[in-house]
């Protein structure tokens, strides 16, 4: 793929991350609020974001493990981020070279 598809590419997808932002920061209709406040949800909470992790967190309830890694990403504990954060510490080893001559007896 050349330069100009490659932007191209990165430019629609820019784009669908942001109509998506949007669509989900937006006030849920009258049927989803209402099943969002039987939840307990506040009413300026009740978005299509607060419906999709609802959704989410029901489906992981009865079991569906994709559910529930999904929800585990949202909230960032997944252990191969959490692994990623770790390994930009320093974890170098200093090794002192020490001449035979120079060696206290064992």
């Amino acid at each position: 793929m050349g330069a100009k598809a490659s932007n191209r590419v990165q430019k629609n997808k820019k784009l669908l991350r942001e109509a998506a932002e949007v669509l989900l920061a937006t006030s849920a209709d009258n049927n989803t609020k209402v099943m969002l406040r039987s939840y307990k949800i506040a009413a300026n909470d009740c978005t299509y974001a607060m419906a999709v992790v609802v959704a989410q967190l029901k489906k992981a309830i009865a079991g569906d493990t994709k559910a529930f890694i999904s929800l585990r990403d949202v909230l960032g504990e997944n252990p191969k981020f959490t692994e990623q954060e770790d390994d930009n510490e320093d974890k170098s080893i200093v090794i002192n070279v020490v001449p035979a001559s120079e060696r206290r007896p064992e």
